[in-house]
């Protein structure tokens, strides 16, 4: 299973990305609604982060938050939805730390937008959207 990674933007992992100047642009377009893009990736791609598949999962963010952390750190973070697989997402600081207290090092403080729903995914070379 591969990771999902959240950014402001692909610094950091450019040589990890294999898409053109167009489909570039498409991933860095602000969308109304998180969207995850699935990229192709070039061997630079550490398995770690794909897993078994051909593809990277990155969502673009333009909140504050993750703006700042991908500055400080100079690449995107790893994304949750903050739930155990197959069980309902955590929306609070307080469902989190009750959930994964023996797990956690630390929650970083901030607005996580007013979503309820998982991201969109698409197929950024053929745009079809694997989860609407």
């Amino acid at each position: 299973m591969g990771l999902i990674l959240l950014g402001s933007g692909t610094q950091g992992i450019d040589s990890w990305l294999k898409i053109s100047n167009q489909q570039m642009e498409t991933l860095l377009n602000p969308t109304k609604k998180p969207t995850t893009y699935l990229i192709p990736v070039t061997q630079e791609a550490p398995r770690w982060v794909i897993g078994k598949h051909s593809s990277l999962a990155l969502r673009i963010s333009t909140m504050p938050i993750i703006k700042t952390l991908n500055e400080i750190l100079g690449c995107p973070i790893v994304s949750t939805s903050a739930n155990a697989h197959g069980q309902q997402p955590l929306q609070t600081k307080q469902q989190v730390q009750k959930e994964f207290s023996e797990a956690l090092d630390y929650i970083v403080d901030g607005d996580c937008g007013a979503f309820i729903k998982p991201s969109t995914i698409i197929d950024i070379v053929t745009g079809k959207e694997i989860r609407p």
